[in-house]
């Protein structure tokens, strides 16, 4: 079975000799493992799957015993990771929700099952958004362990002035991933490229594409969240690597009902732009500046933020006590993350200005290493990051990546041509 893979995945690769002639990414010097694929949704994920299965198989095994069973067990619960599937497949209707609302990344995804030889509903639940994983374990345990680890969070820093964008960002997701980090260039056959840098056997993460339209993806630090009626968040995250504008993706991020609440910068060569989602109806956040920053918490979400900010700012002035009641117990533990957010978002303002639209990315890096955004590796971290530099100008898109923090690997180079 194995070898019919291998077999039907060099035919592919064979048969799209033409678009070949487009250039392959450099697969000799690189830190991350690399990936090109071409074709249809189920293709490209068919052959994501043939290539890297003993990659997302070792990795599998590991979300489940090191991440979800551990989780439980650190519940204090004897449950188990089927426990954990039954309840995300049978229970939620999120499942149902990747076939109904998104055909293409159910191909990508069932391509992916399939040319790995895995099972498809192990493959969704390894794609679950950090978030929503640590919910769908509060409900079986009542208890949210995302409180546990709160400095592992996102930050995101850009800058344009009308000729180009630059974006600087550090993508943290759950240890148990690190050394799958993955740049998967995906060729479609309307034309559409995408730079998508991701992990093995998880349909996108963040990245850019021809038409220079990306994102980079927040939690943020909301209480609200749903199971039922709602759409997975990493849904989302390939239909905006997906979209041929900025105002396309913005149109479906302004529809969504997303399971886990989540902040995505969007942005192309003109500017970015916050759409907050969530089980809420779709805020949308204008930067007039030519900067913006986003960490992890909401800007415009229900009445929670703002007594939160307060409490930052002004702690002295917050009766905790009527603020615990009114926001329940667990909101009040939540003050650390978040304080620690709206301290790293200061940081990034002070540091940072629309000037460094012109700083080259070594300049960034360095700048980005002098805040609280930076985050050295450590042994007891819980997460790993995954940092990109991006610029998007009037022909090509540009990224900078390394599969670590700034200070533990150089930057990587890649490249699109734009589509005019």
């Amino acid at each position: 079975m194995r070898t019919k893979a291998i077999i039907l995945t060099t035919l592919s690769i064979l048969l799209s000799c033409k678009l070949m002639a487009q250039g392959l990414l450099d697969t000799t010097r690189t830190q991350f493992m690399m990936l090109e694929t071409y074709g249809t949704a189920y293709q490209q994920g068919y052959d994501h799957g043939a290539q890297k299965y003993r990659e997302i198989a070792a990795s599998l095994e590991r979300y489940r015993f090191e991440y979800i069973e551990y989780l439980l067990q650190s519940a204090g619960t004897d449950l188990k990771y089927k426990d954990f599937k039954n309840f995300l497949i049978h229970k939620t209707d999120m499942f149902q929700k990747l076939e109904e609302e998104s055909p293409e990344q159910y191909a990508l995804m069932k391509g992916i099952a399939n040319g790995a030889y895995l099972d498809f509903e192990d493959i969704f639940c390894y794609n679950l958004n950090y978030d929503e994983t640590l919910w769908i374990v509060e409900a079986l345990t009542s208890k949210d362990l995302s409180l546990q680890q709160a400095e592992g969070h996102c930050s995101h820093a850009s800058f344009w002035n009308g000729q180009q964008n630059k974006i600087v960002y550090s993508f943290d997701w759950a240890r148990w991933l690190d050394g799958t980090q993955l740049v998967w260039k995906m060729h479609f056959n309307n034309g559409l490229e995408v730079l998508n840098f991701t992990y093995a056997g998880i349909i996108a993460g963040q990245g850019v594409n021809n038409y220079g339209v990306g994102f980079t993806a927040h939690s943020t630090m909301e209480l609200q969240r749903a199971t039922t009626n709602a759409t997975p968040s990493i849904m989302n995250y390939s239909k905006i690597l997906l979209s041929k504008s900025k105002e396309e993706a913005r149109n479906m991020l302004m529809k969504t009902h997303q399971a886990a609440p989540v902040a995505y910068t969007l942005f192309d060569r003109k500017g970015t732009e916050v759409l907050e989602c969530g089980p809420f109806p779709t805020q949308h956040v204008e930067a007039p500046n030519q900067m913006l920053v986003q960490t992890n918490h909401s800007h415009k979400n229900k009445a929670f933020s703002a007594p939160f900010l307060q409490m930052v700012d002004a702690p002295e002035n917050i009766n905790r006590k009527v603020f615990e009641e009114k926001y329940q117990q667990k909101a009040i533990l939540r003050a650390t993350s978040f304080a620690d957010s709206h301290q790293r978002e200061k940081a990034l303002l002070a540091i940072f200005s629309k000037e460094d639209v012109r700083q080259s990315p070594e300049v960034l890096k360095e700048k980005w290493k002098s805040t609280p955004a930076f985050k050295p590796f450590h042994k007891d971290n819980f997460y790993n990051n995954f940092c990109t530099i991006t610029e998007i100008g009037k022909e090509k898109v540009k990224v900078w990546a390394t599969p670590g923090e700034f200070d533990r690997f150089a930057l990587d180079f890649f490249e699109l041509t734009l589509i005019r």
